[in-house]
């Protein structure tokens, strides 16, 4: 099943997302040796003493103690399909709490908003500044 996951959203040039496990070709509890044969190269522009980051083009990989515990993508949310299903079109805060369902209320910073839906393994950025913008990442729940 999850192969055919995968083969019906690689050959739409759709990326798959199951909350909580897997974005696109990567998968929660992979480790270094993984994403580097997946391409991913170490991001030494963020340092960390708990934490590794690695990098591919639109992904961003956060490990600890050698395992990927998170996963951000940065490109065209028009490709994410959430267990087969689109992102909402409208994409703000209400249609993702309404899409998701259950998230946490949402936690306000100095470089915007992020609405964690950690029971479902999503974290959606909503940034103020426009180059940045929206950011989607799975996480481990």
């Amino acid at each position: 099943m999850l192969t055919l996951f995968f083969f019906l959203g690689f050959a739409r040039n759709t990326i798959p997302v199951i909350p909580g496990k897997i974005l696109g070709d990567v998968m929660i509890g992979d480790t270094s040796e993984i994403l580097r044969k997946k391409n991913f190269v170490v991001d030494d522009s963020r340092v960390s003493q708990d934490n590794t980051y690695y990098k591919r083009t639109d992904f961003l990989v956060r490990l600890v103690k050698d395992r990927v515990v998170q996963i951000w993508y940065e490109g065209d949310l028009k490709k994410l399909r959430v267990v087969g299903k689109s992102l909402p079109a409208k994409k703000d805060i209400p249609h993702f709490t309404k899409f998701f369902k259950n998230c946490d209320p949402i936690v306000k910073g100095s470089g915007g908003e992020i609405l964690y839906c950690e029971n479902k393994g999503v974290e959606i950025v909503f940034s103020i500044d426009p180059v940045h913008g929206l950011g989607f990442s799975v996480t481990s729940p």
